[in-house]
């Protein structure tokens, strides 16, 4: 692996492997050779946030986000924006500070919501902004509707597409969740059968 976006995608795969170390490692290689104002870099970045969060190193969360809300990715502002604060979310949440963390998935949302898809990105990215959207806004006021409406229009899509498969797979966990059914050791298996854990996080964290 020489490249950037090389490192960073095994850095990736290893995270929803469950390989968080080895997640955080690459994503630190992948900082010092990523340029700055890169999507790798900032990329990276979000990837040692997540990873992070499973190993609960709340001091590298805290900082990794800071500093992607600091800095200014252009047109992926709103999307970093969003990771950064569903991951603090996260943090806070694990804490026991529960007023801090609906804040910060409050504010993860309105991110995501803001976000748009290029045009030259797949189609599907709009659905995954979506649910963003739809999961942080659940976490900060126990509102399900967005999540819902989603779990409708990934019903009627009939799509070989995998990522959208685990993504209909991860709405219905989270609508199970909000109607009082533990999900936990179905999240784990999902993510076992390939469910991106970013998906999951609200779940599994």
């Amino acid at each position: 692996m020489d490249s950037p976006e090389e490192i960073y995608l095994a850095g990736y795969r290893a995270f929803n492997q469950g390989k968080f170390s080895e997640a955080i490692s690459l994503a630190t290689q992948c900082l010092e050779l990523a340029e700055p104002d890169s999507y790798w870099h900032y990329g990276s970045l979000g990837l040692r946030c997540w990873a992070a969060n499973f190993l609960e190193d709340d001091n590298t969360v805290k900082s990794d986000a800071k500093e992607l809300l600091a800095e200014n990715p252009g047109y992926e502002k709103n999307w970093f924006d969003g990771l950064a604060w569903l991951n603090l979310g996260l943090a806070a949440r694990r804490i026991g500070k529960v007023e801090e963390a609906k804040l910060c998935f409050a504010n993860a949302s309105e991110r995501y919501a803001l976000h748009q898809i290029r045009n030259d990105q797949p189609a599907a990215w709009a659905l995954v902004i979506m649910f963003f959207a739809a999961v942080t806004r659940a976490a900060a006021s126990d509102q399900t509707d967005a999540l819902e409406k989603l779990d409708e229009e990934l019903a009627n899509i009939c799509s070989s597409d995998e990522e959208l498969n685990h993504l209909r797979e991860a709405v219905n966990l989270y609508l199970r969740q909000a109607y009082g059914e533990d999900v936990y050791l179905d999240a784990q298996q999902a993510a076992e059968r390939g469910t991106s854990r970013t998906f999951l996080a609200l779940l599994l964290l």
